[in-house]
């Protein structure tokens, strides 16, 4: 079998695999708390969809798997990505997806946790700029009588 047959016909049946999304899920966090999709498992196969995995998050980080889905970014009337708006094209099953990529899952949780840990990192330096504002505006009184 040459080797164009091999990927249709695993892309086929990563195809039969999807299962279908009627609602896309809820993507809100509240001081990190939430859900929301971390990680890009690319394949060339998808593109210029890719895999994503759906966390419900506490700080930012990601601590209970709810999913996997395969989505893509929808582009503006003059062509710009809204890298901030998903597409949900469906979902796959995890049994599955470790299945068919089960050689590259190493890389698409680390990219989780890479992704999870930079969110952390920004959001306590927000924290610390905003502290700092906070301070110099309404610190100790600077004038001496």
């Amino acid at each position: 079998m040459e080797m164009s047959d091999q990927h249709a016909q695993r892309l086929g049946a990563i195809s039969a695999a999807l299962l279908p999304v009627p609602n896309a899920p809820v993507l809100r966090q509240i001081n990190g708390f939430g859900s929301a999709l971390y990680g890009q498992f690319l394949e060339p196969s998808f593109q210029p969809a890719y895999c994503s995995r759906l966390y419900l998050t506490a700080l930012w980080l990601p601590i209970v798997p709810l999913g996997i889905y395969l989505v893509s970014h929808p582009r503006a009337a003059n062509g710009a990505l809204l890298t901030s708006t998903f597409r949900f094209h469906g979902r796959i099953p995890p049994a599955e997806f470790h299945r068919f990529f089960g050689h590259r899952m190493l890389s698409f949780y680390l990219g989780a946790i890479f992704q999870a840990i930079i969110m952390l990192i920004g959001a306590f330096f927000a924290l610390w700029l905003a502290h700092l504002a906070v301070t110099y505006l309404f610190g100790p009184a600077r004038h001496h009588y």
